[in-house]
């Protein structure tokens, strides 16, 4: 369990356990390109996990449901030694978003919590 708030924006946390079935399940909500950005950085299940979990965290900040996780949110880039992602999340009146990301493996598990950022 794990709960984010902030007084200045919007924002979405997640923590998923890192699983062989978010690996199985990846072609619903990995891109080829997010795929590439992945590759070798982590363990593929890790990698998986992570991606997943970035979109769920996205999903919550968007608040408002009906997100296609393969086309309106895109992870763009992942910086390994500072621990953050960065993506864009497309909302319903087709308006694209910079979203930040951290996360962080621990105990067999990842969390990942998103923030927009400044325009």
């Amino acid at each position: 369990v794990c709960l984010l708030t902030s007084a200045h924006s919007d924002c979405g946390v997640d923590i998923e356990t890192v699983s062989e079935k978010a690996l199985r399940i990846s072609p619903k909500f990995m891109n080829t390109e997010e795929k590439e950005l992945t590759e070798g950085l982590f363990s593929a299940e890790q990698s998986a996990t992570l991606l997943w979990s970035f979109k769920e965290a996205c999903y919550k900040f968007h608040g408002l449901g009906g997100l296609d996780f393969k086309k309106s949110i895109k992870l763009q880039e992942i910086d390994i030694y500072k621990k953050k992602l960065r993506g864009q999340l497309l909302s319903e009146n087709s308006e694209m978003i910079w979203i930040s990301g951290f996360f962080r493996f621990f105990e067999g598990r990842v969390l990942v919590y998103v923030i927009p950022e400044k325009s």
